[in-house]
C-alpha cells in the first residue's frame, strides 16, 4: 500500500502582529516570527477518526493477505494447482481408456482367430495355413489403427490447444473490456462531481467575496487594538471555516455517492462477466465436443471400415482356398469387427463424459479466479479511496486545530513533521489536548 504522508507544511498563519498596543508575541513571551512544529503522526493517532483509518488499513491488508502467513497461498498458484490436478485425471482417464480398448481388442482378435481357426479345421485347411491368416490379418488391422489412431490424435490435440488458447484470450479481451468499461463511468462520474464542487467552491468565494475584503482592508488599512484585531481575525476564520464545512459536507455527500457507485459497477461487472465467460467456455466445449466426437466417429469409420480389410485378408489366403471358405472368413473378420467396433464405442463414450466433467471444471475454475481476482482488486480499489480521503480530511482538520492553537501563542508559521532547532515551538501537546476534545 502506498498512502501519502501528512504534508510539510501546514499553516503559513501570516499574523499580523504589529498592531497598535504592541503584538501578541510579546504579550505571550514570544520572540517576533517563532516558527512551531508538530508531530503529526502523532496527532493523528489522537484524532477521533484515527479508529476507523486502522480499520481501513486492516481491511486492505486482510484483502492482501498481508500477515497472514506463509500457509496462505495466493490465488494462482492454487488456481495453477487445481488444473495441474485436473488434468492428470484427465490422463489418467485417457491411459486406462487406452489400456481397456487394448486389452478388448486383443480379446475380440483371439476371440475372431478361434473363430477363423474352427472354420478352417471344417474346411479340412492345414493349422498352419490358420495360423498365417490370422497373423496376417492381425498385423494389417493393428498397423492400419495405430497409423490411422497417431493421425487423428495428433490434430484432435492441436485443434483443442488452437481453441484454448482462442478461448482464454476472449476471456481476457472481455474481462479487460469491462473492467475498462466500469473505470470509465466512474471517472466520468467523479469527473462530474469534482467540477461540481469546483463551482460550488467558487459560488461560495464569490458570494462572500465582498464580506472578505472588508475584513481584510480593516485588518490592513485601520489602526487595531488587539481586541479589535482579534474580532476581525476570528471573523474572518469563521468565514473560511463556514465555506470550508460546507464543501466538506458537499464532498462527504459525493464519496457516498461514488462509494455506492462503484459497489454497483464492480457487481454489474462481475455479474456480466460470470455471463459472458460462461457463455465463452460453453462454445469453448461445444466446439471440442463435436470434434471429439467427429473424430472418433471417422477414426472407427476408418479402421472398422470393411473395405480397408477386405484387400488385406483376401491377399493373407492362400490361393487353394475356395470362394465360399474366403467369404465365410471375411464375413467372421466383419462380424468380431462390428462388435468390436461397438464395445469400444461405449468405452470411449464413458472416457468422453469423463473429459466433458473435467473440461466443466476447468472452465469453471477460470471463471470462479478471473471474478475473484477482479473483485479483490476493485474492492482495495474502493477502501485505499476511502483510506485517503478520510486521512485527507484528518490532516485537514487537525491543521485548523494546530491553526488556533499556533495563533493563541502567536505563531506565524508550523511545520509538520520536522523538529525545527533553536527557537522552534513544539506545538504538540497543545494540539493533541483541541484533537482530543473532539472526542467529547
Amino acid at each position: 500500500m502506498r498512502f501519502r504522508l501528512a504534508p510539510l507544511l501546514l499553516v503559513p498563519l501570516a499574523l499580523c502582529a504589529c498592531g497598535r498596543g504592541g503584538s501578541g508575541s510579546h504579550a505571550n513571551g514570544m520572540a517576533p516570527g517563532a516558527i512551531g512544529f508538530v508531530r503529526m503522526d502523532e496527532l493523528v493517532k489522537k484524532h477521533p477518526l484515527y479508529g476507523q483509518l486502522a480499520h481501513f488499513d486492516a481491511d486492505i491488508a486482510a484483502l492482501q493477505l498481508k500477515g497472514a502467513g506463509p500457509q496462505v497461498l495466493a490465488g494462482g498458484p492454487a488456481i495453477a494447482r487445481e488444473e495441474a490436478t485436473l488434468r492428470r485425471e484427465l490422463d489418467a482417464a485417457a491411459n486406462r481408456t487406452r489400456a481397456l480398448l487394448k486389452s478388448k481388442q486383443q480379446d475380440y482378435q483371439q476371440r475372431e482367430n478361434a473363430a477363423i481357426s474352427a472354420a478352417l479345421a471344417a474346411s479340412g485347411t492345414p493349422g498352419s495355413s490358420t495360423g498365417a491368416i490370422a497373423g496376417q490379418m492381425r498385423t494389417t488391422y493393428n498397423a492400419q489403427a495405430s497409423r490411422v489412431a497417431q493421425v487423428a490424435q495428433s490434430n484432435l490435440m492441436q485443434f483443442r490447444n488452437q481453441t484454448v488458447a482462442q478461448d482464454e484470450s476472449a476471456v481476457k479481451s472481455l474481462r479487460s473490456a469491462l473492467e475498462a468499461r466500469a473505470r470509465e463511468a466512474f471517472r466520468a462520474r467523479s469527473d462530474e462531481l469534482a467540477a461540481e464542487e469546483s463551482a460550488f467552491s467558487l459560488k461560495q468565494a464569490n458570494a462572500d467575496a465582498n464580506q472578505r475584503i472588508s475584513l481584510r482592508t480593516q485588518l490592513a488599512n485601520l489602526p487595531l487594538d488587539d481586541a479589535s484585531r482579534k474580532d476581525i481575525t476570528d471573523r474572518l476564520d469563521a468565514l473560511n471555516r463556514k465555506e470550508a464545512d460546507a464543501l466538506a459536507a458537499l464532498r462527504n455527500r459525493d464519496q457516498a455517492e461514488l462509494v455506492t457507485l462503484q459497489t454497483q459497477l464492480r457487481a454489474r461487472t462481475q455479474a456480466d462477466f460470470a455471463k459472458e465467460s460462461a457463455q465463452i467456455h460453453g462454445q469453448t466445449s461445444a466446439k471440442l465436443n463435436a470434434r471429439a466426437n467427429q473424430t472418433r466417429s471417422d477414426l472407427l469409420a476408418q479402421v472398422g471400415a470393411p473395405s480397408g480389410l477386405d484387400r488385406t485378408a483376401t491377399a493373407a489366403v492362400p490361393a487353394n482356398i475356395s470362394p465360399q471358405l474366403r467369404a465365410r472368413l471375411l464375413a467372421l473378420h466383419q462380424q468380431y469387427q462390428k462388435s468390436f467396433q461397438k464395445d469400444a464405442d461405449q468405452t470411449v463414450k464413458a472416457f468422453l463424459k469423463t473429459r466433458d466433467d473435467l473440461s466443466k471444471r476447468f472452465a469453471q475454475i477460470r471463471g470462479v479466479d478471473g471474478s475473484a481476482q477482479a473483485g479483490a482488486r476493485a474492492q482495495i480499489d474502493r477502501l485505499e479511496k476511502q483510506r485517503s480521503d478520510l486521512y485527507d480530511s484528518i490532516v485537514a482538520q487537525i491543521g485548523r486545530e494546530v491553526k488556533l492553537v499556533a495563533e493563541k501563542r502567536s505563531i506565524s508559521v508550523v511545520l509538520g513533521d520536522v523538529v525545527v532547532p533553536g527557537s522552534g515551538v513544539d506545538l504538540t501537546a497543545d494540539a493533541e489536548k483541541d484533537i482530543e476534545s473532539l472526542h467529547e
